[in-house]
């Protein structure tokens, strides 16, 4: 794997983090 395949790999994964947080703080958990 490449330094290139890894970098988008990285932003996918740090904005689905954003969207999870997003998520459960939007339904109100705990």
């Amino acid at each position: 794997m490449s330094t290139l395949m890894v970098i988008p790999l990285v932003i996918y994964g740090m904005t689905a983090l954003s969207k999870l947080q997003v998520w459960t703080t939007r339904s109100g958990c705990c």
